[in-house]
């Protein structure tokens, strides 16, 4: 029983199968949240390793630096593993004067191949 629960904890951290449609609409609806104005969302091609797959997902967002922290720490709480690569904020100089920051990263997931 209880290597039955370790092994329902591991597949919500990393998943045999891909569900895509519900992760991409839970990061959606966290940028809508945070006040974003989402201008790139773009779900990349799985990436095959050896016990695993990565899926990259490119964002970029304009919004505000706090709330971007806000949005990682959100991210950080999915029960799945989700990291944040090769992120780069500027200055946003025009358009919503709420908005002073633009970011662009990559969300990177995982998936447990069989």
């Amino acid at each position: 029983m209880a290597h039955e629960l370790e092994l329902d904890r591991l597949l919500r951290i990393l998943p045999a199968r891909r569900n895509t449609q519900d992760l991409l609409r839970r990061i959606r609806d966290l940028t809508r949240q945070g006040d974003f104005n989402l201008r790139r969302f773009t779900p990349g091609n799985f990436i095959d390793r050896e016990f695993y797959s990565e899926w990259p997902i490119t964002i970029n967002l304009q919004g505000t630096y706090h709330n971007l922290a806000l949005l990682f720490d959100r991210i950080g709480r999915f029960s799945r593993i989700i990291n944040v690569e090769g992120l780069r904020i500027d200055t946003l100089r025009r358009g919503n004067p709420n908005h002073t920051i633009t970011a662009n990263f990559i969300a990177k997931t995982y998936m447990a191949t069989q």
